[in-house]
């Protein structure tokens, strides 16, 4: 019985002599486009079309899952979005004779034997068994009638009355083809069933990222020294005692005195341009080195960061490798994220949304639908700080030098003469001066990578709230912690129109219940949470611009 079965083991050998055969043509190829996400089952959950993994993920008889993007938080795990789509090739319906194991029905003795139930189109695909000299073939969906979907409970599935018996299976609908026979059998007609296809429900597209921008050369956090175990005083002796959080690194800026005879050196942390520890390679030559690869195509990074080929590694015969780093991305790293679940970049803010030391939380979409609508996708941005640079002196002062004096000389002596008469003159003009010259203002900030769908995203109001390509947007968030609106835009003033933008978008609405909150805003007003509020007083107290706990105004045409 072993001999049998690994005889009859499945081991596709594609060939060149063995092309692919129909043994019958079809009018019509089953579309690749027909979705029904009402025949999702869940494996017994509560058939919302969301699962883990496609143990969890089934559909009706003849149609497979096709995962679109995900649900939110079930038990700690991540579940996915999915939907139902007719499958075009169905293993299940194969039919060959002469098998060598019923438990591979695809895999028989010859082309002679290839056979599939109920229409469905034989197609072979290559060669099977353990030495390779059986046949492999499949069964392609008849298309748009399928006899393997009748269910009328008769012998005959496919024969039933019309509107009573004749059925067809979940995901199909009854399509009368003719009749089943003369006599008591006229009435009894003969049907199939065809499939309940439509377009794929496509879910909206998440607010897309920013491009990577440079990262900064400037950003610096001396609060994220550790000293490796010291006192995290921004003190060393060499980078073996100057450590940083994770992200940044160590910069050596000046002395700090003396530690057990040694001099310490002051130093503060900078933001990564270059990070090692992000590179992941596929067929990597040394596993303490997973920078140093096969070849091109096996240069890759994680997290979205950016793959830098540096030279060529590996140690004689074999130095012909590939070296590469990764390139932090900027602003935003997912790699930071810490919500303490599995997908890292998922939680709730101001609560379980979180980031590594010297990060901030960015919100940046929702993590799905349903229960896990309240579960913000969101990424991490550096804390940068601009270093403190050295006071300039101030130049020498030069003592003032008076200037030299004429010798005095005494006034020549003209002799008298009568007085001449003056003529009239006008009194003097002052000449004219030009009016004061206003400064030109600032240009307001819009960064290059903004683009219309950021016009009314929270996350980028302060990067691109101000562009000129969002002056049309519908509405806008001011800058983080603002009391003015970008410009055309203006505050939503009353409490009426307050809370009918909270119902036109869709988000929570608290009315006045925090007008008297710290990092409140004038009139109509949002938490990250998005959860708008309306303050009366227009004031504001305490508001934190750029944290996790920040706020903005809602910013309207007029």
């Amino acid at each position: 019985m072993c001999a049998f079965f690994f005889a009859s083991m499945v081991m596709i050998v594609p060939t060149s002599a063995m092309q692919l055969l129909s043994k019958k043509t079809l009018a019509n190829d089953a579309p690749a486009s027909c979705y029904n996400g009402t025949v999702c089952t869940d494996f017994g959950l509560n058939n919302d079309c969301c699962g883990n993994g496609l143990l969890t993920m089934t559909c009706a008889e003849g149609y497979e899952p096709e995962i679109t993007g995900n649900c939110g938080l079930l038990g700690g795990v991540l579940t996915e979005k999915f939907t139902c789509k007719l499958k075009v090739y169905d293993d299940s319906m194969c039919d060959g004779r002469a098998l060598l194991d019923p438990l591979f029905p695809c895999c028989v003795g010859s082309s002679a034997d290839v056979q599939c139930k109920y229409g469905y189109e034989t197609v072979e695909i290559g060669a099977c068994g353990l030495l390779g000299d059986k046949v492999k073939f499949t069964c392609k969906t008849p298309y748009p009638l399928d006899d393997s979907k009748c269910h009328s409970g008769l012998s005959d599935s496919c024969c039933g009355i019309i509107g009573s018996s004749a059925s067809c299976k979940e995901g199909y609908e009854v399509v009368a083809t003719g009749s089943c026979g003369g006599g008591f059998a006229a009435d009894v007609s003969r049907f199939s069933c065809r499939a309940v296809c439509s377009a794929p429900t496509t879910p909206a597209p998440a607010t897309p990222l920013p491009p990577p921008a440079e990262a900064p050369a400037s950003c610096y956090n001396a609060t994220l020294c550790t000293d490796f175990g010291i006192n995290n005083d921004c003190c060393g002796n060499g980078l073996l005692t100057m450590t940083c959080a994770e992200g940044y690194e160590p910069e050596v800026t000046g002395e700090c005195g003396i530690l057990g005879g040694l001099v310490t050196e002051k130093f503060t942390c900078k933001l990564k341009v270059y990070d090692d520890s992000m590179c992941d390679g596929a067929t990597v030559i040394d596993p303490l080195n997973p920078c140093c690869v096969g070849s091109t195509e096996d240069v890759k990074c994680k997290y979205g960061y950016e793959a830098v080929e540096t030279g060529t590694c590996g140690v004689w015969p074999f130095d012909n490798k590939h070296q590469f780093t990764c390139k932090t991305p900027y602003p935003l790293d997912d790699s930071k994220c810490d919500s303490g679940l599995s997908e890292k970049c998922c939680g709730l803010i101001e609560r379980s949304a979180r980031c590594k030391d010297g990060y901030e939380v960015v919100p940046t979409g929702s993590c799905g639908d349903g229960f896990g609508a309240d579960v913000a996708r969101f990424s991490c941005k550096p804390l940068c700080a601009v270093p403190t640079p050295a006071p300039t002196p101030a130049p020498p002062t030069v003592p003032p030098t008076a200037p030299p004096t004429a010798p005095p000389t005494a006034p020549p002596t003209a002799p008298p003469t009568a007085p001449p008469t003056a003529p009239p003159t006008a009194p003097p003009t002052a000449p004219p001066t030009a009016p004061p010259t206003t400064p030109a203002p600032t240009p307001p900030r819009c960064e290059s990578w903004c683009t219309m769908s950021h016009c009314d995203d929270f996350g980028s109001s302060d990067e691109c709230g101000h562009c000129e390509i969002c002056h049309a947007a519908e509405y806008v968030w001011s800058d983080s912690c603002a009391t003015e609106c970008p410009y055309p835009h203006v505050p939503v003033m009353t409490e009426p129109e307050c809370g009918g933008w909270a119902q036109r978008l869709s988000r929570p609405y608290l009315g006045e219940k925090r007008k008297n909150k710290m990092a409140r805003l004038p009139y109509c007003w949002s938490g990250s949470l998005l959860k708008l509020n309306f303050n009366p007083n227009a004031d504001t107290l305490k508001c934190s611009p750029h944290g996790p706990g920040e706020s903005k105004m809602l910013c309207v045409l007029p």
